[in-house]
């Protein structure tokens, strides 16, 4: 489960501290990424997302991809997880309800679904799908066309 601290005002989000919850423990992100996009419709929009891998105490392979991630650039990668998001829909499955099965709720979770492979492509292949543990949150709220 991951926790933030975020405040909005006028639409303008302010820098606070962000924090994540991992096994009930309280953590500092190991990185927050920027991430910014354009539309279809032309919107640019900015939000981030903030990643801890693994627990509090972690492996040696865990600190490597923990360090992977701050010593990683991160220009493009927004618009990498918008066009991934766009390009790979994500609707109901075959025996699945959702509350809300909106445009905007199926836009949301493609993104959010898009934004973990993205990243970790990234990364240097031998630690590509090395961490088994990723806590996140994030800010990016769209709009998504």
């Amino acid at each position: 489960m991951a926790f933030a601290a975020v405040a909005v005002t006028t639409g303008a989000a302010l820098a606070v501290p962000v924090w994540l919850g991992m096994g009930g423990v309280r953590v500092d992100p190991d990185v927050v990424i920027p991430i910014r996009y354009t539309t279809s419709t032309g919107v640019n929009v900015s939000c981030s997302w903030a990643v801890h891998i693994g627990e509090e105490e972690r492996s040696p392979t865990e600190e490597r991809v923990a360090e992977a991630l701050r010593e990683t650039s991160w220009d493009g990668v927004g618009q990498d997880i918008y066009d991934q998001a766009i390009e790979n829909p994500r609707a109901p499955q075959p025996g699945e309800t959702w509350a809300v099965d909106t445009q905007e709720t199926r836009d949301a979770i493609s993104f959010k679904l898009a934004i973990l492979p993205v990243v970790e492509r990234r990364l240097p292949t031998e630690l590509q799908g090395a961490a088994s543990q990723w806590g996140s949150t994030d800010t990016c709220t769209g709009p998504f066309r």
